[in-house]
């Protein structure tokens, strides 16, 4: 309660200090809502069926936040969504809540009002007015929480693209710290500098251009300005430079998010990227831990330089974690931003707790299903993976025979790891078969991908109709099968 009374009088300190951070913030999102959503009400029903993304889908929440622990079935889950605009991430929790048909209440926040009306009618539109029972729509700053929110817990907070448009974002992490249970987590993205060079050129580009003209108070013209460099810019500029994120960035602005992305993207109203030193110094300053990650994997020089020799003198260099994903952020040069799991300094459940403690524990796969990817792999010694503009390879651990595809057969989302290991030892034939080496080199690997979680409950898989499965097939051309799951209680 202290806490809780002394962040409430540093919240209307930071108003009174910084009025316009806000101020500006806000009308760009009244404006411009993101992301966009220009489908009519009565449209909603017809969208395609649901995909999982990071953050904020229950398995990875569980395995990050608290270690595959919950129950989601016996669990009374309250969830902050602090930003959260249109109601993207929102209605992704919905989904899965409600098709596992556990006990649960979200609060949408978000500074736009706009924003907070299209969401609410985004929600009404796909699950019915009834859903409204479990969900609190609130129009503010997560700033001023303690006003808006008083003496709210909430055990998962999502904070997604929100803190790097905050002028101060430790202190909007101990606001949000303030308002989460001892055992709880959040998960957040922010912006990185070095795979966004391109972006911040054309930023500082434009913002040198609109300062300089009758422009500077009419974001549309703005816009309209904005576009029509856009169109004229020389393949020499570091926003073209990457041809991959050059297309991408055009289908997504043009095809997708439009004006809404355009001025999200090249017009914000307070944009500061942040390394992975920055994100390790303003959670630290929030007396809270980088759990992990998300995609681990990339943040590993052991993705990158696969010379034993050369992977040891560079690892000995560097004494910790972050000073080794400090080092990779700017060795791959490829990341455009950062997503993460941050749980308190005192959480007790954050400490280290793996499958080896627990074998009743359950692996999820995500976007993959297990016999397939067992015949795909057969053959290789390597596990490709392409991630945006980057084609990585991991080495496959090397078990006895073929334990390594057997094990993967096994994985359902519904064996548990004591299963698994049983009915593997049961087909390999050989005594110096080791399941814990062999099982947990694979966890690493797949885990690294965000591809594997541990759980305590089993996971139903979609079960889509024909049309469904055309229409996302459609929608998202390279997705595998397992997109999406969720918990039946």
């Amino acid at each position: 309660m202290l806490l809780l009374f002394l962040i409430s009088l540093l919240s209307i300190a930071a108003s009174i200090s910084s009025p316009h951070q806000s101020k500006y913030v806000s009308a760009q999102y009244e404006n411009y809502p993101y992301p966009p959503n220009n489908i009519q009400p009565a449209m909603f029903q017809s969208m395609a069926p649901p995909v999982l993304q990071s953050p904020s889908h229950l398995s990875e929440i569980s395995h990050h936040v608290f270690n595959g622990q919950i129950n989601w079935c016996t669990f009374n889950l309250k969830v902050l969504i602090a930003g959260g605009g249109t109601g993207e991430k929102t209605i992704q929790l919905v989904r899965q809540l409600m098709a596992s048909k556990s006990t649960w209440h979200i609060t949408h926040l978000d500074l736009s009002n706009a924003s907070v009306t299209i969401a609410q009618e985004r929600i009404i539109a796909l699950f019915g007015k009834k859903v409204l029972q479990s969900i609190s729509f609130v129009h503010g700053s997560l700033l001023n929480l303690n006003e808006l929110l008083p003496f709210e817990m909430f055990d998962y907070i999502d904070c997604l693209g929100v803190l790097h448009t905050m002028s101060n974002p430790s202190f909007a992490l101990s606001m949000l710290n303030a308002h989460l249970n001892p055992n709880g987590g959040i998960g957040i993205m922010v912006y990185a500098p070095i795979g966004r060079a391109g972006v911040i050129n054309f930023q500082n580009t434009v913002k040198l251009l609109i300062n300089n003209t009758q422009f500077a108070s009419d974001q549309d013209e703005q816009l309209i300005l904005t576009k029509s460099l856009l169109k004229f810019l020389p393949r020499t500029n570091p926003l073209r430079l990457d041809s991959w994120r050059w297309k991408k960035l055009q289908r997504t602005i043009y095809n997708t998010t439009k004006d809404s992305g355009l001025v999200d993207l090249f017009m914000p109203a307070h944009d500061v990227p942040m390394t992975v030193k920055d994100v390790y110094d303003f959670v630290e300053a929030s007396n809270m831990n980088v759990q992990t990650f998300v995609h681990s994997a990339l943040y590993k020089l052991s993705t990158y330089v696969h010379d034993p020799i050369l992977l040891k003198q560079l690892q000995d260099i560097f004494a910790t974690r972050s000073e080794e994903e400090s080092f990779v952020e700017l060795f791959s040069g490829n990341m455009f931003h950062h997503f993460f799991y941050v749980t308190k300094t005192s959480n007790p459940i954050s400490k280290q707790h793996t499958w080896t403690d627990d074998k009743k524990l359950i692996p999820i796969p995500v976007r993959f299903h297990g016999p397939s990817l067992s015949t795909a792999l057969r053959n290789l010694t390597f596990y490709p993976w392409k991630n945006n503009n980057l084609d990585l390879f991991f080495r496959l651990p090397r078990c006895e025979g073929d334990a390594l595809l057997k094990i993967l057969t096994f994985i359902d989302g519904k064996n548990s790891v004591e299963t698994i290991e049983e009915m593997t030892n049961g087909s390999v034939q050989s005594t110096d078969f080791d399941f814990d080496f062999c099982f947990n080199s694979l966890v690493d690997l797949l885990n690294g991908m965000g591809k594997l979680f541990m759980s305590k409950i089993p996971a139903q898989f979609e079960e889509l109709s024909v049309d469904e499965r055309a229409v996302r097939t459609a929608l998202y051309p390279n997705l595998p099968r397992n997109a999406w799951h969720y918990f039946k209680c």
